[in-house]
């Protein structure tokens, strides 16, 4: 559990025991309190509309379905159009201000065990929303949300099922699994030289820059900012969502290993971007207020880590309410998220 206590102090982001002082980061050393409370934020934070919520939902709809296509392309042995995607990765990087909180929504949803498309375009979201901390161009934002989409297709070339085996690969398995980027290379490779770093990135995103990564074993500026990026973010949409081998975790949980466990494979600054633009309690999450009421975020503002916009559904005492009501966190000054619940254990 975090303690708005803890944050304001400046003490651990995640004080785990026996967790050594090294390891251990300073919400100071990313976040100022300002920034977490988000009283630097207009308080004009609101739900989206119906109408965005149809617009934004028919997008990624259509994201999916033209990844979908080009897997089975894939799939057949032929190369795929990059044209329909240089299309779609301009429209988004135009559009992720706008619904944002519609995006998050969506990505916060579980789905199933081995649907890599939504793995792909999920780690494309959170990738451009760091490459938008780090201020990337529109342009740069529009490479980084391709290289996110393409960033695992090297998977059409593993053998069937073995995605969706339960517990732990063999190393006959692992080894298979650990080709997949290279796979991934050949195949963007043959989309020209304009999309040389499609093929990079995805033949360079499961290094670490502490060389523990694979297939090349590369380290620090040995692997592109792109894949560096896409790393950090594919990591976290992994944990975030249910695999065979694991069940998903919170994104409070989630951040904790990655700040915890992840810092050396990680740049420092990437993590940051990471922190700053992806919030701990994301819209779709539930959570509990510093009154004990429990609820749902509806709106979010990734500077804002405890100021959302909350929809109550549980009173202090555990009760449904009958009536859920709506409090915007950045207006009601003396509330604030305390925790995040899993809403597996309502009911």
């Amino acid at each position: 559990m975090v303690r708005i206590s803890d944050i304001i102090k400046n003490q651990e982001l995640i004080n785990k025991p026996g967790t050594s002082a090294r390891n251990r980061v300073s919400i100071s050393e990313v976040l100022t309190a300002e920034d977490i409370m988000g009283e630097r934020i207009s308080p004009g934070l609101r739900a989206p509309t119906s109408m965005e919520e149809e617009e934004a939902k028919i997008f990624l709809e259509n994201t999916l379905k033209t990844l979908d296509r080009a897997f089975m392309i894939v799939k057949g042995g032929k190369i795929f159009s990059i044209e329909p995607f240089v299309i779609l990765a301009e429209k988004f990087v135009s559009s992720v201000d706008k619904y944002d909180n519609i995006y998050m929504l969506q990505e916060y949803k579980d789905y199933g065990e081995t649907d890599y498309l939504k793995n792909c375009l999920w780690t494309a979201l959170i990738s451009v929303k760091i490459g938008r901390r780090l201020g990337f161009s529109k342009q740069e934002l529009s490479e980084l949300f391709l290289a996110g989409l393409f960033h695992d297709i090297g998977i059409q070339e593993l053998e069937n099922g073995i995605l969706s085996k339960k517990g732990e690969f063999s190393t006959s398995e692992r080894k298979q699994i650990e080709k997949h980027p290279d796979y991934g290379k050949d195949i963007l490779f043959d989309l020209g030289e304009p999309y040389r770093y499609l093929s990079e990135a995805a033949s360079q995103e499961h290094e670490r820059i502490d060389g523990s990564g694979y297939p090349k074993a590369l380290s620090g500026n040995e692997i592109s900012i792109y894949a560096r990026i896409i790393g950090l973010a594919d990591s976290y949409e992994a944990m975030t969502h249910t695999r065979p081998y694991h069940q998903r975790a919170l994104p409070l949980m989630a951040t904790k290993e990655i700040v915890e466990k992840m810092r050396g494979k990680f740049d420092t600054r990437i993590i940051k971007a990471f922190l700053e633009e992806v919030t701990m309690f994301p819209v779709g999450s539930f959570v509990r207020l510093n009154n004990r009421e429990v609820g749902r975020v509806i709106a979010a503002m990734s500077s804002a880590h405890f100021r959302h916009v909350v929809q109550i559904l549980f009173g202090p005492n555990g009760e449904r309410l009958i009536k859920p009501k709506t409090i915007n966190l950045m207006e009601a000054h003396l509330l604030y998220i305390a925790e995040p619940v899993d809403e597996r254990t309502l009911t």
